[in-house]
């Protein structure tokens, strides 16, 4: 199961849940171009599980994008 999170119009923060079958180690934050087909976008977990997913991976910018200190 994997989530993403993302703010809405308003600014509220969201998550959504679905299932990849993929496993990676947490953490895991990444940046998704949710605008992209979804084919697209799961080729694009798959690489990113592909490169990280037996250690997790943090793209410490999105910590500060999401205001997450």
């Amino acid at each position: 199961m994997r989530r993403v999170y993302f703010f809405d119009p308003e600014g509220n923060r969201c998550e959504v849940y679905w299932p990849t079958g993929l496993a990676a180690r947490q953490p895991f934050l990444d940046a998704i171009d949710l605008t992209q087909p979804a084919e697209a976008i799961m080729a694009r977990v798959q690489e990113l599980v592909a490169d990280h997913g037996a250690t997790g991976y943090v793209d410490t910018s999105m910590l500060h994008q999401q205001n997450i200190h």
